[in-house]
């Protein structure tokens, strides 16, 4: 699965990568354990990491900055929001 950036500034994605780096590593368990006890089969084309403000103003219009659309899934690492 990719993971893709979509931050506005360097220092956005520098504040963000610690968390982004804890919560890829745990959606790749995540992902071991699906395929293992619940027959996952196919899985998104990717992970959107991205600011609260791009997530439901740019990227979307949903009002929350976690979803799925299409083949990807749009997650802001700003665990406050």
């Amino acid at each position: 699965m990719r993971q893709i950036y979509a931050f506005e500034s360097k220092e956005d994605h520098k504040k963000y990568h610690p968390i982004i780096e804890r919560h890829s590593q745990k959606l790749q368990d995540y992902q071991l354990i699906s395929k293992e006890k619940f027959a996952l089969i196919s899985l998104p084309k990717g992970i959107g990491w991205t600011t609260e403000s791009l997530a439901t103003s740019v990227l979307s219009d949903v009002p929350i900055p976690a979803f799925t659309n299409k083949d990807l899934i749009y997650i802001s690492p700003d665990l406050s929001a």
